[in-house]
């Protein structure tokens, strides 16, 4: 299942409801709920949403793969193989823009009564499992992507040259489901802290603090405003927020609630401090 692929074949009727199906899916972001291909393994997250660990079910030739440095356990019957998974110039431009790691771990089952893995976040907080249907594409902050099932695509880099102003999101990960398979696969996303979905009716706007951006659609638009309408100086320097992003609905997102980039710039004040001492 894991190790060959998939081809797409093409029916109809039953294709024709299917294409409809999706089509509507895609106007949202689908949290996973009750649904189940040969891709998808049963799992279940533990000990959230302030210590979340992902523990994973795979059947026999089953697989995941996942960020490197994300693994705490699996059984013998697990096999792991350690690639770049989309080819090096792939994984060197992952590495280089901090949107993954330049190498991902890839864990197959080979037992017919189950083997179980279990994944988790170097930082406190939850995991979200999103599905994502062929055709759909799904933007992550760069730190957000723990692992996802074997027919999801490696993460791929998105830069916008408004998103330099963002900190750690300068650059965004999109994931999708690969060309080569026909079915729905799953991902899931670390947030640092609890995740919030943000639902947003016609006319409605939400800005947000860059740091705390989790995922959307791919297809959503937002603007990087001032987080007042004070000028630059007081709104931005003397404030120390920052730029945010400005959704407009209708639109999904879902946020973190916690700031990578603020823990980041804690960190480096009191090693300052220290050195000073």
């Amino acid at each position: 299942m894991g190790k060959k692929s998939k081809k797409k074949t093409t029916k109809s009727g039953s294709n024709n409801n299917n294409n409809n199906n999706n089509n509507n899916n895609r106007k949202k972001i689908t949290k996973k709920k009750d649904f189940r291909n040969e891709y998808i393994p049963n799992f279940e997250i533990k000990f959230g949403p302030a210590f979340s660990t992902l523990h994973v079910m795979l059947e026999r030739d089953q697989s995941v793969f996942a960020e490197a440095g994300s693994y705490n356990r699996m059984n013998r019957t697990i096999k792991m193989h350690t690639g770049s998974k989309g080819g090096i110039l792939k994984g060197l431009r992952r590495s280089f823009t901090g949107t993954s790691s330049m190498f991902l771990n890839t864990f197959t089952g080979t037992s017919s009564i189950g083997s179980k893995l279990v994944l988790a976040s170097h930082l406190p907080g939850d995991i979200l499992p999103l599905m994502i249907y062929p055709g759909q594409k799904i933007i992550t902050s760069s730190h957000a992507f723990l692992g996802a099932t074997n027919n999801i695509a490696p993460p791929d880099t998105r830069f916008r040259g408004r998103n330099f102003f963002l900190g750690s999101n300068i650059f965004l990960s999109v994931l999708k489901v690969d060309s080569r398979y026909d079915n729905p696969g799953l991902i899931w996303l670390k947030s640092y802290g609890p995740h919030k979905k943000v639902t947003l009716k016609e006319g409605e706007e939400h800005l947000v603090d860059g740091g705390l951006f989790l995922c959307s659609d791919g297809n959503i638009q937002y603007d990087i405003v001032k987080p007042s309408r004070e000028s630059f100086f007081r709104s931005v320097a003397l404030s120390g927020e920052g730029f945010s992003m400005r959704f407009r609905g209708p639109c999904e997102f879902y946020v973190s609630g916690r700031n990578v980039g603020g823990l980041i710039s804690f960190i480096q004040k009191q090693a300052l401090k220290v050195c000073r001492k």
